[in-house]
């Protein structure tokens, strides 16, 4: 549910440059302000601490957050198999099937190549 409500946050955005009608707006907050209401008060929360907890500043925190926001998504049991997984592309397939990847994301290359 994350991505959605990143890029509805990231269209709001880029929209507002572009001038958009108002009702675009809010046709995009519809989803931040229902089912996506978790993750847009996490983001929420993360970009009003940024600035003001000195020892989290730089991108390499700011990436463990969005991280650990992405594996918030899972359910305990999903991310602790995961972590079980040794090979790193199996594991990367698991990750990606258990956050509703279709199956055509992982064949689709494959006939693009004619394999």
């Amino acid at each position: 549910m994350t991505a959605p409500t990143f890029a509805s946050g990231a269209g709001i955005l880029i929209l507002g440059d572009f001038g958009a009608p108002w009702w675009v707006f809010g046709v995009l907050l519809l989803w931040p302000a229902t089912l996506g209401l978790p993750s847009t008060l996490a983001v929420i929360l993360l970009a009003s601490l940024w600035g003001h907890v000195s020892w989290a500043a730089g991108l390499p925190w700011f990436l463990t957050a969005c991280l650990a926001l992405a594996w918030s998504q899972l359910p305990p049991a999903t991310v602790a198999a995961l972590l079980e997984q040794e090979n790193l592309i199996e594991r990367d397939y698991q990750l990606k099937r258990a956050l509703g990847f279709p199956e055509e994301v992982f064949t689709r290359g494959g006939a693009l190549l004619g394999m």
